[in-house]
C-alpha cells in the first residue's frame, strides 16, 4: 500500500511537470479534442443507424475509419473551440499561480508604500485565501482591513498589530501566536476562531462574535470587551487583567484559572462558566448573572463580590465559602473505620 501511494504521488507530480510545459499542454489539448470529436462522430452515426464500418471490416480498420471520418472542412470549427477550451481548462494551474504572485505583488507594494489602507490589498488577501494560500506570518501592523473577509484563513503567528479589523469575517480562522496588540476587532466575526496564545493585549474587541473561540492562553490585558459574545468560549489560563467585559455573554465559557485581576464583569452573563481556580482580585461582579457558574477554588474573591452579584446564591463555591456567604453546607461524609 505504501509502494503504490508512493506511485501515485510521484506520478501526480510527474503529470504537474508536463503540465507546466506549454507545448505538452497544446499537444494534450489537441488529443482530448480529437478524442471528443471522434466520440460525438460515433454517437451521431449510430443515432442515425449509419455504420462507417463494414461487417468485412477488422477492427483496425473500423478505428482508422471512424479516425478518418471526422477529418473534414465541416468539423474544423467544432475542433478548434474544444482545442481551445482543453487548452483553457489545462492551463487552469498557470493562471492560478499567476492571480497568487500578482496578489502577493499588490500586497508588499501597499506595504512599500505604507499605505494604511488599500482596497486592492483587502481583495489580493480575500483572493489568496479563496485559492487556499496560507498567510502564515503575515506581516501588516497598523494595516486598514476594516469589513475583511477571511474566514478560515491561517493567519498562524501574523503581525497584525493596531490593524483596523473592525467588522471582519474571521471565522474558523486560525490566529494562533499572532500579534494583535491594539488592533480594532469590535463587531469582528471571530466565532470558533482559534487565538491560542494570542497577543490581544488593550484590542478593541466591543460586540466581536466570539463564540466558542478557543483564547486559551491569550493575553487580553486591558482589552475591551463590553457586549462581546463569549458564549462557549474557551478562556483557560488567559490573561485577563483589566479588561472590559461589561454586558459581554460568557455563558458556559471555560474560565479555568483565568486572571482577572480588576476585570469589570458587571451586568455579564456568567451563566454556567467554568471559573474554577480563577483570580478575581477587584473584579466587578456588580449585577453579573451568576446562575450555576462554578467558582470553586477561586482566588482573591470576597463576599462583596459575589454579593454584588444577581443568582449568586446558584452558583457552586468551596465549602468554606459557602459558609461565609451563608450558604447552606451539605454535610461532610463520616470515615468509617473498620476493625
Amino acid at each position: 500500500m505504501a509502494k503504490f501511494t508512493w506511485f501515485i504521488s510521484k506520478l501526480r507530480q510527474k503529470i504537474r511537470d508536463l503540465l507546466d510545459l506549454v507545448w505538452f499542454r497544446v499537444l494534450l489539448a489537441i488529443m482530448i479534442a480529437y478524442c471528443l470529436m471522434l466520440t460525438f462522430s460515433y454517437i451521431e452515426h449510430w443515432n442515425k443507424q449509419q455504420p462507417v464500418c463494414k461487417s468485412q471490416d477488422s477492427l483496425l480498420q473500423c478505428f482508422y475509419k471512424q479516425a478518418l471520418s471526422i477529418i473534414a472542412l465541416d468539423n474544423i470549427e467544432a475542433f478548434s473551440i474544444l482545442a481551445a477550451a482543453s487548452l483553457y481548462l489545462l492551463e487552469s494551474r498557470e493562471r492560478r499561480r499567476n492571480t497568487i504572485y500578482q496578489a502577493w505583488q499588490v500586497i508588499d507594494n501597499a506595504a512599500a508604500a505604507n499605505v494604511s489602507t488599500s482596497y486592492a490589498r483587502i481583495k489580493a488577501l480575500e483572493d489568496l485565501n479563496q485559492y487556499g494560500v496560507s498567510l502564515k506570518a503575515l506581516d501588516l501592523p497598523g494595516a486598514g482591513l476594516n469589513e475583511i473577509d477571511l474566514a478560515g484563513a491561517d493567519l498562524c503567528v501574523a503581525n497584525l498589530c493596531v490593524a483596523n479589523l473592525s467588522y471582519a469575517n474571521l471565522k474558523q480562522a486560525n490566529l494562533s501566536d499572532a500579534q494583535l496588540e491594539g488592533a480594532n476587532l469590535s463587531r469582528a466575526r471571530l466565532k470558533e476562531a482559534n487565538l491560542k496564545f494570542a497577543n490581544l493585549n488593550g484590542a478593541q474587541l466591543e460586540g466581536a462574535n466570539l463564540t466558542r473561540a478557543n483564547l486559551s492562553n491569550a493575553d487580553l490585558g486591558g482589552a475591551n470587551l463590553s457586549g462581546a459574545d463569549l458564549q462557549s468560549a474557551i478562556l483557560v489560563f488567559a490573561v485577563l487583567n483589566g479588561v472590559e467585559l461589561e454586558i459581554a455573554n460568557l455563558t458556559d465559557a471555560k474560565l479555568q484559572g483565568a486572571q482577572l485581576e480588576g476585570a469589570d464583569l458587571s451586568d455579564s452573563t456568567l451563566e454556567g462558566a467554568d471559573l474554577k481556580n480563577a483570580y478575581l482580585i477587584h473584579a466587578d461582579l456588580t449585577r453579573a448573572n451568576l446562575k450555576n457558574a462554578d467558582l470553586r477554588g477561586a482566588q482573591d474573591l470576597s463576599v462583596e463580590q459575589i454579593k454584588a452579584a444577581n443568582n449568586w446564591t446558584q452558583a457552586k463555591y468551596d465549602r468554606y465559602f459557602c459558609i461565609e456567604l451563608g450558604l447552606p453546607v451539605e454535610p461532610e461524609k463520616s470515615v468509617q473505620h473498620h476493625s
